[in-house]
């Protein structure tokens, strides 16, 4: 008797059992990081704006003892100068790499050189408009204010590439710091120079040394790889979509100074303008 045992018929392959529900989509980790940075920035950035306006409210008393009211109009009138020039200078170059900052390398070096090239530009339109800018407000101490203003500008236009890589990265809490080491530092070298006597200039000369430590700040925070070729053909792609900011710029700017430029052109006095 044969006593094996017949051999099992194979199983038929089966199917893989599919999951009993779909695999749950990751995590948006980057928009809750984005929300949580953004979240800390506005907070870093209140405090930033809190600790300016004290500073500078306490300053504003203090050089109420120190300066005359013809101290603050003819910086007030230099001023009205300074702001359209300094239109010229930014051209919404900041922001136009800020909304490329995927190749934000790609933009760095032709929006450096535009910017530092705007920024010359602009200085020496003002330098060359003071003594018309002296003569129409006959205010003849206007040209060397004017002057030590202008060298700002270029300085400004600096930090232009570093400032929108910070701002890229997220690093709000450096850059409410850095601005709030700014108006610090520029309303006590403000209040010091006019306690030596330097009147207007007292007012004129702190913004061109804060001007100059902010930019050599912000290339160590964050130094852009900055190429010598100033590639002038991609200019015109940095002109176009600054445009609507140049103009919202232009009409903040007439409304700022407006009051400044027709006093002046009135004649009525730096005094009056100061008041």
């Amino acid at each position: 008797m044969n006593t094996t045992t017949p051999p099992h018929p194979p199983t038929p392959p089966t199917r893989p059992t599919p999951p009993t529900h779909r695999p749950s989509a990751p995590a948006p980790v980057n928009e809750r990081s984005l929300t949580d940075h953004a979240t800390r920035g506005l907070v870093w950035f209140w405090g930033q704006a809190i600790i300016g306006k004290g500073v500078s409210a306490v300053g504003q008393v203090v050089l109420g003892w120190l300066l005359l009211k013809e101290d603050f109009g003819l910086i007030g009138l230099a001023y009205t100068v300074m702001t359209f020039a300094a239109l010229l200078q930014q051209g919404g170059l900041r922001q136009v790499l800020i909304q490329r900052q995927k190749r934000l390398d790609l933009w760095a070096t032709p929006t450096f050189w535009m910017g530092l090239t705007l920024g010359g530009a602009a200085a020496l339109a003002m330098l060359a408009g003071a003594p018309l800018a002296a003569r129409l407000y006959e205010a003849p101490q206007l040209t060397g204010l004017i002057a030590v203003l202008a060298l700002t500008l270029p300085l400004d236009a600096l930090g232009i590439v570093p400032t929108a890589r910070l701002q890229a990265q997220l690093r709000f809490r450096f850059l409410a710091g850095l601005a709030s080491a700014n108006t610090v530092l520029r309303t006590l070298l403000t209040v010091l120079l006019a306690w030596a006597g330097l009147g207007a200039y007292s007012l004129a000369l702190p913004s061109v040394a804060v001007s100059a430590l902010t930019a050599a700040v912000l290339w160590w925070a964050s130094p852009p790889r900055i190429g010598l070729a100033w590639h002038i053909g991609r200019w015109r792609y940095l002109i176009g979509p600054g445009g609507l900011l140049l103009a919202a710029s232009f009409i903040w700017a007439a409304a700022s100074q407006g009051g400044p430029i027709v006093l002046g052109l009135l004649h009525q006095g730096p005094g009056v303008v100061g008041l």
